[in-house]
């Protein structure tokens, strides 16, 4: 982690499916520019974007997804759940994650 890149994520997800949570829930972490207040954002361990992501990341994050819908009262479902390629900042940065490899309908299956 370096203090000096001014981003952060609630959550973390590696390879592995263990999850390292970064920033409390309760407080905004900067990882999705105007819409910081407004999600909760998490980051998955890639070594290269055309990489796979684990079923285990799928797993912990599709838990942890339903962990902070329940708290947090919202729905588990696609409109609600946003990668950093579609945020207004990452469109405007050109942000690419979760990228193509990553499996929304999955996902959305777990949930």
């Amino acid at each position: 982690m370096n203090p000096n890149s001014k981003v952060s994520a609630h959550a973390v997800f590696a390879v592995n499916g263990k999850r390292a949570k970064v920033v409390s829930d309760n407080n905004i972490a900067w990882h999705a520019g105007i819409n910081n207040a407004e999600y909760l954002g998490c980051e998955l361990e890639q070594g290269k974007s055309s990489d796979t992501f684990s079923e285990m990341q799928y797993v912990c994050l599709a838990n942890w997804i339903k962990e902070m819908a329940k708290k947090y009262n919202f729905a588990p479902i696609r409109d609600n759940l946003l990668g950093h390629d579609e945020t207004l900042q990452g469109i405007s940065q050109g942000k690419t994650d979760p990228g193509m490899v990553f499996n929304w309908d999955k996902l959305i299956n777990m949930l």
